[in-house]
């Protein structure tokens, strides 16, 4: 046996470990490192009886010099000599070192079995030394890592991510086939867990899914250019050849609309602070949007998971990975700008660094690979996928949605050859800079087609909203097709309703149990009380009564689930998540009335959102929470990390994505203890 201590000072592992986000960091890191070993499967096998984690490959396997490199975090026998590809001639997308060493952050010790060009070995691990030896027959061929003595609550986050989708987005290949280089099996105690995928492009040219739009972009860092390219179906008004972006010179999103769409008004942009100056600190990158509309095809997506994810050579940021993770603003700009198709329940799309070596990029990543460092080159990215990109991609949509007011969009000179090439039977493909028209022959297309006189009835419908529906104080029919929750979900929100409270009873006999005292309840909202507290009579406090007493009935009444009795919020969490987020945002609102905050915030925001609500507080803490206790819990909240349903529309509970230990987390995270001291400070 050959013994090996760790070759890194204590205070460095203290480091790294405290930079593991999330324990689907760890298995991460171990399946790039079978990737990067040409492994055709990999499987995952999580024993929460025995609490057990092993990743299975049937890549090359250690060879003997990389045992002995594994004492040594950071010196990636991979990369020696400027060696930057792997055996898949792809940027390696993991290395052995830190990556293996961040195994202690969520297990006591690891073993590996490996079968290597050296012959077989079995390597044992701890955070003090490695130690190795040679074996026969144990394993035909790869590696095995199993992680031992693996903590309770790391093996429900990683589950709760497997459910979340995380795993099955976890490399590129759902968006480019280049990167179905192995198979991805996931086992919870022996149960294989389905992560299979629709492949982006076969949803796209699906005729159930109803896309309507492909949006095509990549950024060149020597020539510091952005091409970009908007694809309509079935829609011939709207310029569809790529559009190059030069960053060498001040520009305006308003230009770039009106000299390459011939759109004259502009419904939002941003100002620049980075771009053009610091184009050159961002990495080459390329992506796609496709946005989907109307009613059809709305499982299909959410089998896929609508978002926009980050990928860095071949593999998922963590950070960016859950469905519906709105980093982009959609929601606010389709809420609060104008109605577009561009909303998370609608929009499937990516962004990946392809050829990302870290030590020439000034763009960095973070150690456990979750995310870009908010320096000046991420704000640069930042501004070309939101402020170019996501704007440009905004303001074309709801100029060509709008069929019935595009005198308002377009230019005059721009619709004049448009109809004109409409009554010679052209295909029009839009005005040059220069003003001329370009217009091909294409007698396969009929006029009533290229005119878009077969508006579908969601468009329709669009084109004739009034402003105030514009701004998203009524759904559109997506939105309202989305409301229509899955049979399980309508389930939910049904039982929970017979069992519901009458909003008008004002008895204040209604309690949700008794008074709360000391810490967080351990579950969920069992023990809360504002019998005496809050009056029934006061229209102030009604929202948060009928909410709490809601909460209360979910977390004590059991149903049979499985010929087992659950708690209510355990077989029906997105209707528990939708009463939760209410009860939150009441409870904030009465407070910020009580202190006298409430007509500040309305008079920066008409209608305030539940992110402006939190945002206000952030920047006016001392003054709305005067209570310690309050700003630790109010911190605690806005920090978990699996709070994005609070963040999600509460008329569209079909998008709401929330789990019991979601619900549990949060509300012992703070949730409750704030809503707690709210309540007995009224």
């Amino acid at each position: 046996m050959v013994e090996m201590d760790i070759k890194i000072p204590y205070q460095k592992q203290l480091e790294v470990i405290s930079e593991v986000a999330s324990p689907l960091v760890v298995i991460t890191e171990l399946i790039k490192n079978a990737f990067d070993e040409c492994a055709k499967e990999i499987t995952v096998e999580i024993d929460t009886v025995n609490n057990e984690i092993e990743i299975i490959d049937t890549g090359y396997g250690f060879s003997e010099e990389s045992i002995k490199m594994l004492a040594e975090p950071g010196q990636s026998y991979k990369k020696r000599n400027n060696r930057n590809l792997n055996a898949h001639n792809k940027v390696f997308a993991g290395s052995m070192g830190i990556g293996l060493f961040s195994i202690f952050s969520i297990a006591d010790r690891f073993e590996i079995i490996t079968k290597g060009e050296d012959g077989e070995f079995i390597i044992f691990g701890d955070p003090e030394k490695i130690s190795y030896d040679r074996v026969f027959d144990r394993i035909e061929e790869g590696t095995k890592v199993s992680l031992i003595n693996v903590g309770k609550s790391d093996i429900k986050v990683l589950i709760e991510d497997i459910k979340m989708d995380k795993l099955k987005h976890i490399s590129l290949c759902n968006y480019n086939k280049e990167y179905y280089l192995f198979e991805l099996n996931v086992k919870v105690d022996g149960i294989t867990q389905d992560l299979t995928s629709p492949f982006v492009e076969d949803l796209y040219n699906s005729d159930t899914c109803n896309f309507k739009s492909k949006i095509e972009f990549s950024y060149n860092k020597i020539k510091r250019e952005l091409t970009y390219q908007y694809i309509r179906k079935n829609e011939t008004i709207i310029n569809s050849k790529p559009v190059v972006i030069k960053f060498d010179r001040d520009f305006e999103i308003g230009d770039l609309l009106l000299n390459h769409y011939s759109i004259k008004r502009v419904e939002r942009k941003e100002d620049f602070m980075f771009l053009p100056l610091e184009a050159n600190t961002v990495s080459d990158f390329e992506g796609a949007f496709y946005i989907r509309e109307g009613n059809k095809g709305f499982k299909e997506v959410s089998k896929f998971g609508p978002a926009v994810r980050m990928y860095v050579n071949g593999f998922g940021m963590y950070n960016y990975l859950e469905r519906e993770k709105d980093w982009l603003k959609l929601s606010y700009l389709t809420a609060n700008v104008k109605n577009s198709g561009i909303k998370p329940n609608n929009t499937i799309g990516y962004i990946a660094f392809n050829h990302f070596i870290e030590p020439d990029e000034e763009l960095k990543i973070s150690k456990e690979r979750s995310h870009f460092y908010d320096k000046t080159p991420y704000r640069t990215f930042y501004e070309m996928v939101y402020n170019v990109v996501t704007l440009l991609t905004f303001n074309i949509d709801v100029a060509a949605r709008n069929k019935n007011d595009r005198d308002k969009y377009f230019t005059e000179e721009y619709l004049k050859h448009y109809d004109q090439s409409l009554n010679k039977g052209t295909t029009f493909e839009g005005l040059s800079e220069n003003g001329t028209a370009s217009d091909q022959t294409d007698a396969s297309q009929t006029g009533s087609n290229q005119t878009g006189q077969n508006q579908t009835e969601s468009e329709q419908t669009d084109a004739n909203q009034t402003e105030s529906n514009q701004t998203g104080q009524n759904q559109t029919e997506s939105e309202q097709t989305d409301a229509n929750q899955t049979e399980s979900e309508q389930t939910d929100t049904n039982q929970t309703g017979s069992n519901h409270s009458d909003a008008n009873q004002t008895n204040s006999n209604q309690t949700g149990g008794p008074t709360p005292s000391g810490d967080a309840p351990g579950t969920f909202f069992e023990y809360i009380s504002w019998d005496g507290k809050l009056n029934p009579n006061d229209n102030n406090h009604k929202g948060l009564i009928i909410a709490l007493n809601e909460l209360h009935k979910m977390s004590i009444k059991k149903i049979k689930e499985d010929k087992r009795e659950e708690k209510l919020y355990s077989v029906f969490p997105v209707s528990a998540g939708m009463l939760l987020r209410t009860a939150y945002e009441q409870a904030l609102i009465l407070h910020l009335k009580r202190v006298g905050q409430w007509n500040v915030l309305t008079k920066q925001n008409n209608f305030p959102m539940l992110s402006n609500i939190e945002t206000h507080i952030k920047q006016n803490i001392k003054s709305v929470f005067t209570d310690k206790d309050m700003r630790r819990a109010f911190g605690n909240i806005i920090s978990i990390r699996s709070r994005d349903f609070l963040n999600s529309n509460i008329h569209n509970p079909g998008l709401i994505r929330a789990t019991s230990s979601t619900l549990e987390g949060i509300t012992n995270g703070g949730m409750y203890s704030l809503i707690n001291l709210i309540i007995n400070n009224t």
